[in-house]
């Protein structure tokens, strides 16, 4: 029950600033099992299950702009596929990705610029290959959907405002864990999520639906941003500290 209402809330935060929440998952899940590859996979689903509830709901409020997103999709998914296809050990797979998302939550603080200095969401062809082939990559190796970087970046750049990052970076955060998933099983040969965790897929649902809607009409654009920042410091925090200790 504990592990249910900390994936239902986990999804709810996450899915209100349009992420999957795969970070949150995969340090969760780390204190039942230590077959990393099971844990990205089932931490992908749970992923998969978020942002298909939350992205719809941005869908419908207007906020995806599509042509900016082809760029980043095209060049992404295939890189997040050669990042799934290498096998990552735990020590090497957290410490990557605790500094990494460290890094990205602190510059998402420092506050670039403010909602009414951000230029249109357009993202060159040139932009979107380099970036998303390196977000992807690394995505890949660690097994998340990716979007937790393209939302600082993003806002480095000073490119589009809260809520259309945020619906741009659930739709990067699907594609790419379709692309992690379809890699690892193909790398495996086997579908290898451990029984015990099937059930969580209802948690992410609901708090997914919940956190879309919460994001997409009621959260104000400064506690987007804000609310990113601290997530992805937290998640961070806790993969450095499983190294660390």
């Amino acid at each position: 029950m504990i592990l249910f209402l900390s994936f239902f809330t986990g999804a709810m935060i996450y899915a209100s600033v349009g992420f999957g929440g795969a970070s949150l998952y995969l340090t969760l899940l780390s204190f039942g099992s230590s077959n990393h590859d099971s844990l990205a996979i089932t931490a992908m689903v749970c992923n998969i299950v978020a942002v298909l509830s939350s992205h719809w709901t941005y869908l419908k409020a207007g906020y995806l702009r599509w042509k900016s997103a082809w760029p980043l999709i095209v060049s992404s998914v295939p890189a997040a596929f050669a990042g799934g296809i290498f096998k990552t050990g735990p020590s090497l797979f957290a410490l990557l990705l605790g500094l990494s998302l460290v890094s990205a939550g602190i510059l998402m603080l420092l506050k670039f610029h403010r909602e009414n200095e951000a230029m249109p969401l357009e993202i060159s062809w040139q932009f979107g290959g380099f970036a998303g082939a390196g977000i992807g990559l690394l995505s890949g190796v660690v097994g998340i959907g990716g979007g937790i970087f393209l939302a600082p970046l993003l806002s480095f750049k000073r490119i589009g405002k809260a809520k259309e990052i945020a619906a741009l970076c659930a739709l990067f955060i699907l594609v790419n864990s379709f692309a992690g998933i379809l890699a690892r099983l193909l790398r495996l040969g086997t579908f290898p999520v451990d029984g015990r965790f099937e059930w969580l897929w209802l948690a992410v649902l609901l708090g997914a639906l919940s956190g879309g809607w919460i994001g997409a009409k009621k959260l104000p654009d400064a506690w987007i941003r804000r609310i990113i920042a601290v997530i992805i410091i937290c998640g961070g925090s806790n993969q450095l500290i499983k190294v660390l200790c």
